[in-house]
């Protein structure tokens, strides 16, 4: 038995994080020791990929909720038994940036009990559109210095207090209390003059890199499939429509905790655009004559998906609860894609990229949550150079356009 027991523990909400899990746990699948709890909403750890360990080395629990209080106490279990048997163990915790509040503190009144014989390693990956409006937000701030400043005396001061008010800036500076990496969807937006400051407090960062898929082994890959539900069969037939004509993917889209009224409105809107986009008399055709016109849906949103999938006779869907990402990978790469502003643009040439709908007016507004994160994406795109200016169409002249239809 090893002096120290090594645990990994992925948590998460959405879909970007988890997916870097997944690919973290295929490049050190042939460990058999390491513990590794999952606690994920979007995918699940196959019975038969669990089976393959001893017992207890891997193991999955649902995130329903935002409830991971059964992984807690199965940890907090582990713990006790690696204390009892005076063993070390080195703990590495794998969150989703934009959730951390949620996900780190439960885990940290736990693990504080522990640093007698516990190490403990932060791994913050970002959740797409969310880390680039959030970094847009702070690039924009007026006195981040003094914030900046502020926040440190914070984290000085936590180890007395043992509390603070979290605020947008404490998720860049845990690795002061602990060793920690930041794992970016696109780092280029920390490359911004006005966020040097800011990046030279960040204890350590890194460009995700969704190709190590391609470097993985056979049986690698086959891991990641089984876990991601891929069928290859399907992903072949898709690979080759968009290989042997032009193609054009349309983004859709979710809102969060809206009722069942706007909801249908969310439906209706899709079905309206993916017109404009796909047939030739629609506002944003853009001469796609002879194109295929692809539909990738939001994960959280199956039965709209369907809905809208049912109101066309030619729109050919993509899995919706498998990740573009890897897709991409495996060679399913639309010529063009427009519609729902997302994360996923930023894997696209400029030149691919169609009109791009922003649930925001065309000014900042602040006090609305959506709003204000849209604006200061479309903003992040347009600086970065993926998007031009007059492809970003806001929701509201979205709204004129089909009010005149």
């Amino acid at each position: 038995m090893a002096t120290t027991q090594k645990i990994c523990v992925y948590l998460d909400y959405a879909t970007i994080p988890s997916l870097n899990y997944i690919l973290h746990f295929a490049q050190h699948f042939e460990d058999q020791e390491t513990i590794r709890l999952f606690g994920l909403s979007r995918f699940h750890i196959p019975e038969s990929v669990i089976q393959r360990y001893p017992k207890g080395v891997v193991q999955f629990y649902p995130n329903q909720e935002k409830d991971f209080s059964a992984l807690l106490l199965a940890l907090k279990n582990i713990l006790i038994e690696v204390k009892q048997q005076q063993r070390k163990c080195e703990i590495e915790l794998h969150l989703n940036l934009f959730h951390y509040q949620l996900l780190l503190l439960p885990f940290l009144s736990l693990y504080l009990d522990t640093q007698d014989y516990c190490h403990l390693t932060l791994k913050f990956y970002d959740d797409g559109s969310e880390a680039i409006s959030a970094l847009q937000e702070l690039a924009l701030a007026p006195d981040l210095a003094a914030q900046i400043q502020f926040e440190k005396q914070q984290f000085d001061e936590l180890v007395v207090k043992k509390s603070f008010k979290l605020s947008l800036l404490s998720r860049y500076f845990w690795g002061k209390l602990f060793e920690s990496e930041y794992i970016w969807f696109n780092q280029a937006i920390l490359q911004k003059a006005e966020l040097q400051i800011l990046k030279q407090e960040i204890s350590s960062s890194r460009q995700m890199d969704f190709a190590i898929y391609q470097q993985m082994s056979d049986e690698q890959k086959q891991l990641v499939l089984e876990i991601l539900n891929i069928d290859l069969n399907k992903v072949a037939y898709l690979k080759q429509l968009m290989e042997n004509q032009p193609s054009f993917l349309f983004l859709g889209t979710t809102l969060f905790n809206i009722t069942q009224e706007t909801k249908t409105w969310l439906m209706q809107m899709h079905v309206d655009l993916i017109q404009q986009y796909c047939l030739p008399s629609g506002q944003f055709f853009n001469n796609k004559a002879g194109y295929l016109c692809f539909y990738k849906g939001h994960p959280n949103e199956k039965e709209m998906n369907q809905m809208i999938l049912s109101q066309f006779k030619n729109l050919i869907a993509l899995p919706d609860d498998i990740p573009l990402e890897i897709l991409l990978l495996l060679g399913v790469i639309p010529s063009k894609v427009g519609g729902f502003a997302s994360s996923a643009l930023f894997n696209f040439a400029p030149a691919q990229i169609e009109n791009i709908i922003f649930f925001t007016p065309r000014y900042f507004e602040k006090d609305n949550r959506l709003h204000a994160t849209q604006y200061r994406l479309m903003q992040g795109l347009i600086e970065l150079g993926y998007l031009d200016a007059e492809k970003s169409v806001t929701h509201f002249e979205i709204m004129q356009l089909l009010t005149k239809e």
